[in-house]
C-alpha cells in the first residue's frame, strides 16, 4: 500500500535506522478533513517553520535538533494539492495549525496559549512569503519573522539581466502558475508589495551562490538576490540582513545561522510586543 505524500515526507526525517533525535517528538492530529502531520522538539512552542515546498519538511530537521532544548518549534507537512486556492484561505489554514500546535486543541477549542507573546514564524523560499503575509494580515499573531531566501517581489526587473532564456522561461512558470500549495506566487507578490513592513523583529538570510554556465551572469544575480533582501528589512526595527557565503540555499548549508538568527529574533519579541499596530 502506498504511503500518503505527507506521512512519506515526515518519515523522510527520520532513517530507520535510528531516530531523528532523542528528544524530537511527532505530533499528528485532524483538521478539515486532513491529518495534520508535525516533527517538533519538546517544550511550549514558541516557533513555527514553515518549508519552500509543501512535503519539504526534511529541510528544516537540522534546524530543530539544533533547538531542541533552547526553544519549543514544529514544522509540518502541508497537504499538496493541484487544486488552486486564494491566498486568504492559505493563510487560515497556517495560522489554525500554528495555533493548534501551541495549545495542543483546536482553534475552535477556545483553549489559551501559555506564552505570553506570539510566536516567531520562520519560512523558508515561498514558506518565507507565506510567514511574510501572515505577519501583514494579521499582525498580533506574529511575533518575528526569520526568512531564508524567501520569494521577492521586483524579480522581473533584478533577475532577467542575469539569466539565459531557458532559465528565465522557468522562472516565470513557476511565478505565473498555482504551486504545490494551489497559489500563484505571483499573485502573492503583489499583495505583499502592498502590505508594507512587518512590524515586527525581521530578520533575512540570503545563500550567496548562484547558477554559473552559459548565459548566467553570476555576480548580477547575486547582487539582485541581495539587494531584494535587504530591501525587505529596510523598514523593519529592528531588521537584519546576514548574506551567507557559498550556498545557494542558507537553510541547507548554513543551519547554525539560522538557529541564531532564530534565537535572537525569539529574545526580541518581548521588546517590540506593544508596537505593532493595525494591518
Amino acid at each position: 500500500m502506498m504511503l500518503p505524500a505527507v506521512l512519506t515526507a515526515l518519515l523522510a526525517l527520520a532513517p530507520a535506522s535510528e531516530p531523528a533525535s532523542d528528544t524530537l517528538e511527532y505530533r499528528a492530529f485532524p483538521m478539515a478533513g486532513d491529518e495534520v502531520q508535525a516533527l517538533c522538539t519538546q517544550g511550549p512552542v514558541e516557533v513555527l517553520l514553515l518549508p519552500d515546498a509543501p512535503a519539504d519538511v526534511a529541510s528544516w530537521r537540522p534546524v530543530l535538533e539544533r533547538l531542541e532544548g533552547r526553544v519549543g518549534a514544529c514544522t509540518w507537512a502541508r497537504t499538496p494539492t493541484s487544486a488552486e486556492r486564494g491566498w486568504f484561505e492559505l493563510l487560515n489554514r497556517l495560522a489554525d495549525v500554528g495555533d493548534h500546535l501551541r495549545v495542543g486543541a483546536p482553534p475552535e477549542s477556545g483553549a489559551s496559549v501559555g506564552s505570553a507573546h506570539p510566536p516567531v514564524w520562520v519560512g523558508d523560499g515561498a514558506g518565507g512569503l507565506y510567514a511574510r503575509l501572515l505577519a501583514q494580515d494579521r499582525p498580533a499573531a506574529v511575533g518575528g519573522l526569520v526568512l531564508t531566501d524567501p520569494e521577492t517581489e521586483g524579480w522581473e526587473t533584478t533577475l532577467r539581466r542575469g539569466m539565459p532564456p531557458d532559465a528565465w522561461s522557468r522562472e516565470v512558470a513557476r511565478r505565473t502558475l498555482p504551486n504545490g500549495d494551489g497559489v500563484r506566487l505571483e499573485t502573492l507578490l503583489e499583495r505583499a508589495a502592498d502590505g508594507g513592513t512587518p512590524g515586527v523583529p525581521l530578520t533575512v538570510l540570503t545563500g550567496l551562490a548562484v547558477p554559473t554556465g552559459a548565459g548566467w551572469t553570476p555576480r548580477w544575480v547575486r547582487e539582485a538576490r541581495q539587494r531584494r533582501h535587504r530591501d525587505l528589512v529596510a523598514g523593519a526595527v529592528p531588521g537584519r540582513h546576514v548574506p551567507v557565503a557559498g550556498a545557494r540555499s542558507a537553510l541547507r548549508r548554513a543551519p547554525d545561522a539560522v538557529v541564531s538568527e532564530i534565537l535572537r529574533v525569539v529574545r526580541l519579541r518581548e521588546r517590540t510586543a506593544g508596537r505593532r499596530g493595525a494591518p
